[in-house]
């Protein structure tokens, strides 16, 4: 009961590592003997993709935090995992850190997901212009000329939003109706003209 404890101590104590240098040496303090599982680490202290516990001919694969990925354990009398191609992805798991290059998991691993923007296939913005992502998307928006809140629709709102403009002396090419470089009172007679059209 006792070794049992400390083995489940030992395990704990090795979860809650910084990284894999700061696990492997927790395991060589703790370890009394031949026989204790010794966590493999890279120069950088990052952990070996593949893992091994010499005294049980077993080894395993591991995600970068050193834990191991459900399936891989392998008596090494059968051979060693392929550690190399674990990605760790479920399929259909999308990956969207960046969104210019999604990833989705297809298979077991993950395969890029081509993005077509309008834009960059010279598609013209029929009555807009093309407006800069946010940081969080890839492609530009095509922007209706008036819509000035970006809503999708040109309304009241945006006209409210252009007298503002105007009285402040700013410039949005969004509202610029007639294309003279300037906002003013012409410009939001095209937006009340549109909106009554709509």
């Amino acid at each position: 009961m006792k070794k049992n404890i400390t083995i489940m101590i030992f395990l704990f104590t090795m979860l809650m590592a910084q990284d894999c240098c700061e696990a492997e040496a927790i395991a060589e303090n703790e370890c009394a003997g031949i026989g204790c599982y010794i966590p493999q680490c890279t120069e950088e202290c990052e952990w070996e993709l593949m893992q091994c516990w010499s005294s049980t001919g077993y080894c395993w694969c591991v995600d970068e935090n050193g834990i191991e990925i459900e399936g891989t354990s392998t008596p090494s009398w059968q051979g060693y995992p392929n550690c190399e191609n674990q990605n760790n992805c479920i399929d259909g798991e999308v990956n969207l850190d960046n969104p210019c290059n999604p990833m989705e998991c297809f298979d077991g691993e993950w395969v890029e997901i081509i993005i077509d923007c309008a834009e960059d296939f010279g598609i013209p913005c029929d009555g807009g212009i093309y407006i800069s992502p946010p940081e969080d998307q890839c492609c530009s928006d095509c922007i209706s000329y008036g819509d000035v809140n970006m809503d999708s629709s040109v309304n009241v709102l945006d006209a409210i939003d252009v007298v503002s403009l105007i009285l402040f002396g700013e410039y949005n090419e969004l509202v610029d109706m007639n294309f003279d470089d300037s906002l003013n009172v012409l410009d939001l007679i095209e937006i009340i003209d549109t909106i009554i059209n709509l």
